[in-house]
């Protein structure tokens, strides 16, 4: 397929599933008189942009109090005292519309064809009407900018810049862990030093953070660690609050075990679900990265299993985090080769850019976006990984065939 085939295909499943959803929840708004979650596919109007919000009112002391906002790496509390000295609402301003800036630009040379005019209408519906950008931006939270430092990794990492691309995924992982999954890709190219670089540069980037919030670092790093642990108990184990507006596997497994068995307040089946989901998170990341190593040629692909691992593997995966999806569907677009699986690469991009939860599922609050969004990333991971596999077992049994033409 061409670019501006798949282009078009993404853009007219994108408008449909957007104008669907709108029109959903203005009926269930309007006419059936029914307010949130009925009412809107994203998150609480009330708590709009409070991922942010919440963290500027905590950021001199992040961690003295138990609380689930306390639960971001130093650095992160670092920047949003920088942002702050303008005050309130410039760093407010500035937070999101840097972003926004930061995203158009790099949607627009990404979706870049002969037509000025049709470049920019699709700059702005790839900005303005897809889901996990609108999710993003609605709860202003810091995967926006960790995606920004993703997406200028994988552009130096490809260009062979490794220890600049280290160095700028070192402040990523300095803000949340999950960045550092981009190093499953120099792992297997056994580029040891810019792992190296990268871990040092973000534990010392973390311990300067750690120093600069407070004299104590040891009763800060104490009261982070608690508060991970509160975060976990009140969204993954045994609390809930992780299966709203989420596409982790742990969730998917999680909600089919509410709804398929009376006794879900167990705390006992929860907690053993979720070690059996750490332990396949663990296998099934040396997995990529071997297959990756070993077997896949495509870097577009490449990046997307590590974006797909990111998403599914952790216990709790918010929608923000579907933001991280552009980076291997931007390279997906734009890639020289020719795949026979295009247009299904192209639908599943597609239908994971459009919201879900305008509709709950039966007997529950649960929308069925935290069923169909691990769906739709696990059926794209089982594609990516199953042709790979066919096209090598083809390239083994050709091998052999050219032999003989060598002996002679």
């Amino acid at each position: 397929m061409s670019k501006e085939a798949k282009i078009q295909i993404m853009r007219s499943v994108v408008v449909a599933g957007f104008a669907f959803a709108v029109l959903v929840c203005l009926v269930m708004r309007l006419v059936l008189h029914r307010s949130y979650p009925y009412s809107t596919f994203l998150f609480d109007p009330h708590d709009r942009f409070n991922d942010f919000f919440n963290l500027q009112r905590i950021r001199f002391d992040p961690y003295s109090k138990r609380s689930v906002t306390g639960n971001y790496f130093p650095l992160f509390y670092i920047v949003v005292i920088a942002l702050s000295v303008a005050g309130k609402k410039i760093a407010f301003a500035l937070y999101i519309l840097g972003f926004l800036g930061f995203f158009l630009v790099y949607a627009f040379r990404n979706l870049r064809t002969p037509s000025f005019g049709q470049t920019l209408v699709n700059t702005l519906i790839f900005t303005f009407l897809t889901y996990p950008v609108l999710f993003a931006l609605d709860r202003a939270n810091a995967e926006m900018w960790e995606f920004a430092l993703m997406c200028g990794y994988v552009s130096l990492f490809r260009r062979a810049e490794g220890t600049k691309a280290s160095l700028l995924l070192a402040v990523a992982g300095s803000f949340k862990p999950f960045p550092l999954l981009f190093l499953l890709l120099p792992a297997a190219e056994r580029r040891w030093r810019d792992i190296a670089v990268c871990l040092a540069a973000a534990a010392a980037l973390s311990l300067v953070a750690l120093r600069c919030l407070g004299p104590n670092m040891a009763a800060n790093l104490r009261g982070l660690l608690l508060n991970l642990q509160v975060y976990n108990r009140v969204f993954a184990v045994p609390g809930d609050l992780g299966l709203y507006f989420g596409h982790s596997i742990f969730g998917f497994l999680k909600v089919g075990l509410y709804l398929g068995s009376r006794h879900h307040h167990s705390v006992a089946a929860v907690s053993h679900l979720a070690a059996a989901c750490l332990l396949f998170a663990a296998l099934a990341a040396l997995g990529v990265m071997v297959y990756v190593a070993v077997a896949e040629k495509t870097f577009w692909k490449k990046v997307a299993l590590v974006v797909l691992a990111m998403d599914l593997l952790p216990l709790v995966s918010a929608d923000y985090k579907l933001l991280d999806l552009f980076i291997p569907l931007f390279l997906f677009l734009n890639a020289a080769e020719k795949d026979p699986h295009d247009r299904a690469y192209t639908v599943l991009f597609a239908l994971l850019l459009i919201p879900k939860n305008f509709y709950l599922l039966p007997g529950s609050l649960f929308s069925v976006g935290i069923v169909m969004n691990p769906l739709l990333l696990m059926a794209m991971t089982v594609l990516i990984i199953g042709s790979g596999l066919k096209a090598r077992r083809r390239e083994g049994v050709q091998t052999p065939a050219a032999a003989p033409a060598f002996s002679q």
